[in-house]
């Protein structure tokens, strides 16, 4: 699922892990599949993860630090303007969408099971928690700058969040009549008019 980083054999196993949540969603995923796709014994993989439980909370962690992986270093760009920051969010989706739907479909089969899984849903609920964070830091930013307006800041990660999950579940719905790159292009013009200053 992700790239040869010189992983190390935990990365390994959450990559694993992801892989078949993928494939089979967490309630086919199991503790021998995932062992043997890492190429270790269910012995080996319980010296890192006792229970099935604590290996799924690892691949939601996981998952979440791909996702800020992506956007970290442009976030952290001094040079770079809260406008074209912003446009980070959406750039990741597309990306995303286009290369690593697999990703995506794992982080929506972890939020249909938060429901029944306490421990599940707050760390689903820290992943949005950040992506909300960062959201926040790049309009605060932009509203300093004077590029932003204030009418509508605290709204916006809310609802820039929210177009951007319709469009990924259509994508993973595979909807043919989704134009991801069209769609998100709007979704930028909307999010654009909404912080502009009077």
């Amino acid at each position: 699922m992700t790239k040869d980083r010189g992983l190390s054999q935990r990365e390994t196993i959450l990559d694993a892990t992801l892989a078949i949540i993928a494939e089979k969603q967490i309630s086919g995923t199991r503790m021998r599949e995932v062992a043997m796709r890492s190429g270790i014994s269910q012995g080996h993989l319980h010296y890192y993860f006792s229970t099935k439980n604590d290996l799924f909370l690892a691949a939601i962690e996981h998952l979440s630090s791909l996702f800020v992986e992506g956007r970290r270093q442009a976030l952290d760009d001094p040079t770079l303007p809260p406008d074209k920051k912003l446009d980070i969010f959406l750039d990741q989706e597309v990306e995303l969408i286009k290369h690593s739907l697999d990703l995506l479909k794992v982080r929506l089969d972890f939020v249909l099971h938060s429901s029944t899984f306490p421990l599940i849903a707050s760390s689903i609920n820290t992943m949005f928690d950040n992506w909300d964070k960062d959201i926040t830091t790049v309009i605060t930013e932009g509203i300093q700058a004077g590029i932003f307006a204030e009418d509508h800041g605290v709204e916006i990660p809310h609802i820039l969040m929210a177009l951007m999950d319709g469009i990924v579940l259509r994508n993973i719905l595979g909807s043919r009549d989704v134009d991801t790159d069209e769609h998100f292009n709007r979704v930028r013009e909307i999010i654009h008019n909404l912080l502009q200053p009077m």
